[in-house]
């Protein structure tokens, strides 16, 4: 969008000359709309490859030039038989674990106890609701309530009709 084709009008609107077509006159609102939509969205690609350019394209390596290195001579005329040299990918810093990004994010230790203040430590997993269950009732911390709703069929059954 060119600065120089908007202007403000008296009345508080803006009128924007396009380069081949009609004169656009549009409020506060509507321009800042039209100006938003053009914003593209935070963390997406503006650009993408394809064929031998795409980031897991099997010749890539064939057709791009060494970053250190000095050019290397045209492939041979049947890349494809050859096997594309591997480059050595960086390494990557290794993922944060729940607590630590607990932590960074809320600023709260899980591994202290609210109670007593000590340190916590895991003693296992469960996965399933009916070991979870199992647990928290030999600990005592469940009551003898059934924690999930009675099993029935489909209510349009009990209508009548």
């Amino acid at each position: 969008m060119a600065e120089e084709r908007l202007k403000r009008l008296p009345d508080g609107r803006y009128e924007y000359a396009t380069k081949k077509g009609p004169v656009l006159v549009l409020t506060a609102h509507a321009l800042v709309k039209r100006l938003v939509a053009l914003v593209p969205p935070a963390r997406v690609h503006l650009t993408s490859s394809h064929g031998v350019y795409a980031a897991n394209a099997r010749l890539r390596p064939v057709v791009l030039l060494p970053e250190q290195e000095e050019p290397t001579p045209a492939p041979s005329p049947s890349p494809l038989k050859e096997e594309a040299p591997q480059r050595a990918k960086p390494a990557r810093p290794p993922r944060l674990d729940w607590a630590t990004l607990q932590a960074k994010t809320f600023g709260t230790d899980v591994w202290k106890c609210p109670r007593c203040g000590g340190h916590r430590r895991v003693v296992g997993l469960v996965t399933s609701r009916q070991t979870a269950e199992e647990v928290l009732k030999k600990l005592g911390l469940l009551t003898p309530r059934r924690l999930l709703p009675p099993e029935h069929g489909p209510p349009q059954l009990e209508l009548s009709m």
